[in-house]
């Protein structure tokens, strides 16, 4: 073997391709759904590794969200880049907003590409000294909207039953159902109430 300086390494007497051989590795290089060919071999041996157990769901998951990005940027319909995927992971799918995809595969692959490699980190999730971490505001968020149309429900159930429920009695009520103080259910109500009412509003719902 020979190498020439700036290129491969070159075989000595190496057997001439046939025509046909020639025609097949053309063919491959130029066409325009190499891409496809590429993915889907990647990801069937990212599969292959994860039968065996030696990679994670959540990392085939990750790089399957990789290729359909990058497919669609591409020029890619979303039919040929679900063909990429291997059959063992089935053939259910929904529809994402592209927004929330790249906002994922930035955090993975800052994740991924780091010197310093820390998920809470590159995903967000470590507040980064602001007080308490993102997970624990959107739960106390979550909690909170939840407190406030439960008092709405409990209202709109009681008028259904042509009875008045006053919006303390709700809230005493949504209190001792989720095991937290009066109080906190009430300045979630008086915190998130315009949103729920504006809402209901646009469904004809009577608020009083």
């Amino acid at each position: 073997m020979v190498c020439i300086l700036g290129g491969p390494p070159v075989v000595k007497n190496a057997r001439p391709l046939t025509e046909q051989q020639i025609t097949a590795i053309k063919n491959y290089v130029n066409n325009p759904n190499r891409k496809l060919v590429e993915a889907a071999q990647s990801l069937h041996d990212l599969e292959r590794l994860r039968e065996k157990g030696e990679v994670p769901d959540s990392l085939i998951a990750f790089e399957i969200l990789k290729t359909i990005h990058a497919g669609i940027e591409h020029g890619f319909t979303n039919d040929d880049l679900l063909g990429t995927i291997p059959k063992a992971l089935g053939d259910e799918t929904i529809t994402i907003p592209v927004a929330a995809i790249r906002s994922l595969l930035s955090a993975w692959n800052n994740f991924k590409y780091s010197d310093d490699p820390n998920m809470a980190k590159s995903f967000g999730l470590d507040g980064a000294g602001q007080g308490r971490k993102p997970i624990t505001k959107l739960e106390i968020h979550k909690n909170e909207r939840y407190y406030t149309r439960r008092i709405f429900e409990l209202r709109m159930f009681a008028r259904m039953d042509f009875k008045k429920l006053t919006v303390d009695v709700a809230a005493e009520q949504v209190a001792e159902e989720e095991s937290v103080s009066v109080q906190s259910v009430k300045n979630a109500y008086k915190k998130y109430r315009r949103n729920f009412a504006e809402l209901f509003k646009e469904h004809g719902i009577p608020l009083k």
